[in-house]
């Protein structure tokens, strides 16, 4: 899997996560059923901020999720 970021900008500060980073750290965490209702991210526009969201970067970042 190739390098990924998640950022997000809380107030004035901005938020940088290192995913790999993420996945080692919590890989002995036990696993939590979620409902989707409670992932607020699902209904922003993040994706796609700095490039159009065309037909073929929705698809490669379909591919990026299923890597995932």
């Amino acid at each position: 899997m190739r390098r990924q970021y998640h950022s997000r900008s809380v107030k004035d500060r901005m938020y940088i996560w290192d995913l790999h980073r993420l996945i080692e750290l919590t890989r002995r965490y036990p696993v939590q059923q979620v409902p989707l209702s409670r992932i607020a991210e699902l209904d922003e526009c993040f994706w796609f901020q700095s490039e159009p969201a065309t037909c073929r970067a929705v698809a490669q970042h379909g591919n990026m999720i299923q890597e995932v």
